[in-house]
């Protein structure tokens, strides 16, 4: 509804205007009437109003300086001016003031019922356009952060036009003199989000860009998720002097607040110092240079683009005979030689300073011979590489010693394998695996892990070697073994059930009568009475 207010110094044509006229039906509620302007403004104050319809004369305060009064608090309400004759001259001032519209006296209700509605009209139209606008200016907060982040995306990558408009539009606060880019990687982030749900990886993100701006809460910036743990900060700075070291004051407080709120440890590469905004893509691309260097210098460090050499990326350098003699030794089930020769490779890839690529590209040759020696040896590699998919894992390896590593124990591993196999130790190894359960069935932990770990060869193996000899694999093994045992006990009426349970190595007796009647065909009670 319009609230309307009614003002005239005369009473009885106060109360001719409210109540000769329907105004609910014309969509108006009268907020209240008045002697003069100063009452007016008072009841405007108190009850608000769209819609004064006001006589010109009158004491205190006439029509013209209410109408100026009002028009300066809101300059969207809707002025209707009553006139006498002789109060013509007013009225055109009024209209000059901004009055929607003058009626003159004595009052033609049909006539001023006309103005009303399309005054009412004209109010209602204003409040769908300012909805509208309303609206507008919601979508666009909502769709703002989008906006920005497609924004700062494209500009760390290209010359922007138009950027002082677009900064504008978008309420960014990045103009300054210089400017520089600050990439943040989170180190291990793979490991870290191993099991994390899709809504807590978001909430990751979420929480780092919250705490670097805090962390840069007095200092004109940008940051940008760029996925998979890394992040993009435009940074500014009013001039050059001591911006080294205030660059790494920066750095140092975001790695320490990363730390301390979030329990993450960060790697940080810095881009060269442009003038320009525009040519901040110049300084992201040296940033993301500077990070490969993460590879050679490890995790949670500051790495600026001018401190590191460009990698060689003209020659692919391939240790064809290193390799070689490698895969010899790996062949040779000869541990020693192999890790040795590994050595070598590893010790070239660093002083030649080769790309990350290249050495990662090695990784996965490497992978490759061993997978072919294997079947050379009348082995199966998918006792090593089923269901994996080794690229895939060393994309993530973030340093070079964490690539060693994990190179290193597929070596270790393949050696193993090879070495047990030419030695005929398969058989042997599963004699020593059966009398451990033999030992030791009544232990409710006993896992394969736990029997691996005696016989120093991997779970994975030992599966393998044992299902091989015994022809059945390792739970199904030690159950038959806890359900004979159980069996000889059950002769015995001097123990209970609970108690032949947990004798056997099952801590829950109900569970232990499930596994005895799936193995039996009955329970542990009906045997019982089928024995004695």
């Amino acid at each position: 509804m319009v609230k309307l207010i009614i003002v005239d110094d005369e009473e009885i044509t106060r109360d001719s205007l409210l109540n000769l006229i329907n105004w609910n039906e014309l969509g108006i509620t009268i907020s209240g009437s008045a002697a003069n302007g100063i009452e007016a403004l008072d009841v405007y104050a108190k009850n608000g109003a769209d819609i004064v319809l006001t006589d010109i004369r009158m004491p205190k305060m006439n029509g013209i300086e209410l109408m100026k009064k009002l028009k300066k608090i809101d300059p969207s309400i809707i002025i209707i001016v009553l006139s006498a004759y002789d109060d013509f001259s007013y009225a055109q001032e009024s209209l000059k003031s901004g009055a929607f519209d003058y009626i003159l006296k004595p009052i033609e209700i049909e006539k001023l019922i006309d103005v009303v509605k399309r005054a009412v009209k004209a109010k209602n139209q204003e409040f769908m356009r300012k909805k509208r606008e309303q609206m507008i200016q919601k979508q666009l907060k909502e769709s703002l952060p989008l906006l920005r982040e497609k924004f700062l995306s494209q500009l760390l990558t290209r010359p922007m036009p138009n950027l002082r408009e677009k900064i504008k539009y978008l309420n960014l606060d990045i103009q300054e003199n210089f400017y520089f880019v600050i990439l943040l990687e989170i180190d291990d982030y793979a490991k870290i989000i191993e099991n994390y749900s899709e809504q807590d990886i978001q909430l990751t993100d979420f929480m780092v860009i919250n705490i670097v701006d805090e962390t840069l809460e007095n200092h004109k910036h940008a940051i940008l998720s760029s996925g998979e743990g890394s992040f993009s900060i435009i940074m500014t700075a009013k001039s050059k002097d001591h911006i080294k070291s205030t660059i790494l004051e920066h750095c140092e407080r975001i790695r320490s607040n990363l730390n301390k709120f979030a329990s993450l440890n960060i790697t940080q590469s810095v881009g060269r110092i442009v003038s320009d905004l525009n040519d901040i893509h110049y300084s992201h691309k040296d940033a993301l240079l500077a990070m490969e260097y993460k590879f050679y210098l490890g995790k949670n460090q500051i790495i600026f683009y001018d401190e590191v050499e460009p990698f060689e990326m003209e020659k692919i350098y391939y240790p064809i005979k290193l390799e070689e003699q490698l895969v010899m030794s790996i062949k040779k089930a000869d541990i020693d030689s192999a890790l040795r020769v590994l050595d070598e490779i590893w010790q070239s890839f660093t002083e030649k300073n080769l790309a990350v690529d290249i050495i990662k590209r090695w990784c996965i040759e490497l992978i490759a011979l061993i997978t072919r020696s294997l079947v050379e040896l009348g082995e199966n590699p998918d006792i090593f590489f089923k269901n994996t998919d080794p690229w895939s894992i060393i994309k993530k390896l973030e340093t070079i010693d964490d690539t060693r590593a994990w190179i290193q124990n597929i070596i270790e591993a393949v050696t193993e394998y090879i070495a047990l196999k030419r030695k005929s130790k398969n058989k042997k190894i599963v004699e020593k695996a059966l009398e451990i359960i033999e030992k030791e069935y009544a232990n409710k932990n006993l896992t394969l892990n736990d029997i691996a770990t005696k016989l120093y060869i991997t779970p994975n193996y030992l599966s393998y070697l044992f299902k091989s000899e015994t022809g059945e694999n390792f739970t199904e093994y030690l159950t038959k073994i806890r359900i004979d045992k159980a069996k000889e006990l059950l002769k015995n009426l001097e123990f209970k059930i609970y108690e032949i349970a947990d004798a056997v190595g099952y801590a829950d007796p109900h569970h232990f009568s499930r596994v005895f009647k799936r193995q039996e065909g009955i329970t542990p009670a009906e045997y019982r009475d089928q024995i004695i």
